[in-house]
């Protein structure tokens, strides 16, 4: 009789997981992405991105217009609102589970996304590891934007923002970003998407607002400060001591190490990279410059470092390079910490950023007299 029962039970479960609860995949629509602007009416406009499985699962490229990707742009107090909206204008039942990608307009992340993102760290159908980003127009770029070399539009913006391995974007997780807001203890830097393919920026955030904006550059340098960098391109471009662009794959041989002084108000900062160069001006004699582009590239890092660095406390106030978790580590309990926390003025610090760079020379053997 027990295996009977059991039986049932069991037999039970397995329906309900099938299918989506009984539902065939004709009947799904799944939302990909969503794109956040400030409404007419006080309430926020928002963009669904739909994808429809079947319309998906082929091996030919697809176009927005006449595939199984489409945009419905609806208004509301916040996404579920909007979807509910949506679902009257759909007869396909809509899920949220396959949601990638969270773009906020520049308008509305200046405002906060606080709020928006503590209902998103507490829906049961979104997932922490979905992706945050900024838009100058949320709906403009959902609406411009064509995967052509990724059929399924979900791998196609995972692809993306797993970039950040490659090409410097900054971690933008939605785990990542509510854990620093709610425990306070550091702020998050997002990337800033844009229709246009060569402008690339990320946007500083102190709390849950946006209070500034990263260039390609400032970007690059950030991702040499932080402790989670794995690797990445840069060019560095002519100043006093490189003359000529310069192309180089970058990566830590050692987390970076910092120091916080509070008595001598000084941070000071170890960095040790090693780089392969990728592209040099003609006349650039590798094999018997590279002592002094190494020596020329340390100190092109530790300016640009310590200028970005004294933008975000001074300009920003945004503290994405988690100072505060590194001075934790001076005290001996939580109520000297919070004090320390809630009356230090990075401003006021000296900032020294030390670069121990080396340089792998690709192909060219070096010499020894």
């Amino acid at each position: 009789m027990k295996r009977i029962k059991f039986a049932v039970v069991l037999l039970t479960f397995l329906m309900l997981l099938s299918g989506c609860a009984g539902q065939e995949p004709n009947d799904i629509s799944y939302i990909v992405a969503i794109g956040i602007d400030k409404g007419e009416t006080g309430k926020y406009k928002i963009t669904l991105q739909y994808a429809s499985p079947p319309e998906i699962s082929g091996g030919e490229e697809i176009n927005l217009e006449k595939s199984g990707i489409r945009n419905l742009t609806v208004e509301g107090e916040d996404i579920y609102e909007a979807v509910g909206k949506a679902n009257l204008h759909d007869s396909k039942t809509t899920f949220l589970s396959h949601t990638q990608v969270i773009i906020f307009s520049r308008e509305v992340a200046e405002e906060g996304i606080e709020k928006m993102s503590e209902l998103f760290i507490n829906s049961e159908e979104l997932r922490p590891d979905i992706y945050l980003a900024v838009a100058e127009n949320a709906e403009k770029y959902l609406t411009s934007l064509n995967p052509e070399t990724e059929i399924n539009p979900a791998r196609y913006y995972k692809l993306f923002f797993d970039a950040e391995k490659l090409t410097g974007l900054p971690q933008s997780t939605q785990k990542n970003f509510f854990c620093g807001i709610e425990s306070g203890a550091y702020d998050t830097l997002l990337p800033i998407v844009s229709v246009e393919p060569d402008k690339f920026e990320s946007a500083a955030f102190h709390g849950g607002k946006m209070t500034g904006v990263l260039n390609e550059q400032e970007t690059g340098f950030y991702k040499f400060l932080d402790r989670d960098f794995a690797g990445g391109y840069i060019t560095l471009v002519n100043d006093t001591d490189l003359k000529e662009p310069v192309t180089l794959k970058i990566s830590q041989l050692k987390t970076p190490h910092y120091n916080i002084d509070d008595e001598n108000k000084k941070i000071t900062i170890n960095l040790s990279l090693e780089g392969d160069i990728y592209s040099a001006p003609p006349e650039y004699d590798i094999e018997n410059s590279t002592e002094e582009f190494k020596k020329n590239c340390s100190k092109h890092i530790e300016r640009e470092c310590e200028k970005l660095i004294k933008k975000l406390i001074t300009d920003y106030k945004s503290d994405i390079l988690r100072l505060n978790e590194y001075a934790k580590m001076m005290f001996w309990n939580n109520e000297d910490y919070y004090n320390f926390k809630n009356s230090v003025d990075y401003s006021k610090f000296d900032i020294k950023v030390n670069v121990d760079f080396d340089v792998r020379t690709r192909g060219v053997v070096q010499r020894s007299d």
